[in-house]
């Protein structure tokens, strides 16, 4: 998915909402969201990804390798100091061909059932927008995959567009 370009924006977090950056206490606590959402992409997906390496899938390396490197970013959103979502975003060189060849590749991005619909998906990308335009980003992009509905719906809302495929 691409950034458009589209009016001004302003993130409004309603009263006991909060995001900040993650730590490692953090993922011990999205871990279960995150094999969830794993193997409900490996299911819908049967012919690229598999179920049991996802499950088996070193989660605390990979969040903790992102806490390390200044290149990615682990958001939480709270809500009344219970973990709401998180995101993580990460800055990545793509073939020199593009016109914008460094990108903030957006990866997991979840929110746990019970605040679904709130507004906290939006507010973690339109965070994760912020971080790029600061450091001169103009390019974000995304792997949804075609089952994800409602996560395509939040970005073309967002002015995102589908990218061209064969």
């Amino acid at each position: 998915m691409v950034i458009q370009k589209k009016p001004k924006v302003t993130l409004k977090l309603k009263k006991g909402e909060l995001i900040r950056r993650g730590n490692e206490k953090d993922i011990l606590v999205i871990k279960p969201y995150l094999i969830e959402s794993w193997v409900m992409h490996a299911r819908h997906e049967p012919k690229l990804l598999d179920e049991k390496r996802m499950r088996e899938s070193d989660i605390e390396k990979y969040y903790k390798d992102a806490l390390k490197n200044k290149n990615s970013s682990f958001l939480i959103a709270e809500v009344n100091g219970e973990i709401a979502g998180f995101i993580r975003a990460d800055v990545q060189k793509i073939p020199s061909f593009f016109k914008e060849n460094k990108i903030l590749y957006i990866d997991d991005v979840y929110v746990a059932r019970k605040f679904r619909r709130r507004g906290i998906a939006r507010s973690l990308v339109f965070v994760v927008e912020n971080m790029a335009k600061r450091k001169n980003i103009k390019r974000l992009q995304a792997r949804v995959y075609t089952f994800n509905k409602p996560m395509q719906n939040l970005l073309k809302s967002m002015g995102y567009t589908l990218p061209h495929a064969t």
